[in-house]
């Protein structure tokens, strides 16, 4: 399995906030400018963009329902550098966009984030 990285499109609106105004995940947000800063990643990982709106089909169907929030790294429970992941059938996960970053970093040879 390919790593897997769902991120949050941007340009969602929240009815609960405002009807007209746009927004973005700037969790989602973070982890995509590292992947500007580093396109190869791109090449390593398979990167699926979901909406705001719950339920997340895609991220349930691998996660469960309890642990659909984004971003979301995805990875076999058999891969290293992930002493922060949570596991959930079989599967390693992490929605801190740092630990995202720090195991890109870890396992691609490229920066990571500097507190």
């Amino acid at each position: 399995m390919k790593p897997k990285l769902f991120l949050l499109r941007p340009n969602f609106r929240d009815q609960k906030v405002s009807k007209s105004q746009l927004f973005y995940c700037p969790h989602s947000a973070m982890v995509e400018g590292v992947l500007m800063y580093y396109p190869q990643l791109k090449d390593q990982i398979d990167v699926e963009y979901v909406s705001f709106e719950r339920p997340r089909t895609t991220v349930i169907e691998l996660l469960g329902e309890k642990n659909q929030l984004c971003p979301v790294l995805i990875l076999p429970s058999n891969t290293p550098n992930t002493e922060k992941f949570n596991e959930f059938n079989n599967l390693l996960f992490t929605n801190d966009k740092f630990e995202i970053a720090s195991y890109f970093g870890k396992t691609y040879n490229c920066g990571t984030w500097h507190p």
